[in-house]
C-alpha cells in the first residue's frame, strides 16, 4: 500500500513537473475552491465542485498515460496514435466542459444576484 501510495504521488508530480495543462488546472481550481469559499457555498455545491474538478484533474493524469504509452510505443505517425491521443485529449475537453457547467449552475446565480 505504501508503495502504491508513493507511486501515485510520483505520477502526479510528474503532472505538476511536465505537463503545463495538469498546472493550468490547478490554478483554476485554487481560484475556484477560493470563489466557492467567497460565496459560501453549500456542502452539496462543494461535494459538486470537488467531483467536477476531480474528473478533470483525473481525465488529465489518464490523459498523460496514454500519450506516454502511445510514444513508448511509437514515434512513427500512426493513425492509430492519433486516435489515442485524440481520445485522450477529447476525454479532458468532455471533462472539462462538465465542470464548466457545474461551475455555471454553482457560482452563476450568485454572480447575476450580486450584479443586479
Amino acid at each position: 500500500m505504501k508503495d502504491s501510495i508513493k507511486y501515485a504521488l510520483e505520477g502526479i508530480g510528474e503532472g505538476w513537473r511536465n505537463h503545463p495543462n495538469f498546472r493550468r488546472q490547478i490554478g483554476i481550481l485554487m481560484m475556484v475552491l477560493a470563489v466557492g469559499w467567497w460565496y459560501e457555498i453549500s456542502g452539496l455545491e462543494w461535494v459538486m465542485v470537488v467531483l467536477a474538478s476531480g474528473l478533470v484533474l483525473s481525465a488529465e493524469m489518464a490523459n498523460t498515460a496514454i500519450e506516454s504509452v502511445v510514444d513508448l510505443t511509437t514515434k512513427e505517425r500512426r493513425p492509430e496514435a492519433k486516435i489515442a491521443k485524440d481520445a485522450g485529449a477529447g476525454m479532458v475537453l468532455l471533462a472539462a466542459v462538465v465542470a464548466v457547467i457545474v461551475g455555471v449552475i454553482i457560482f452563476g446565480q450568485k454572480l447575476y444576484k450580486l450584479t443586479n
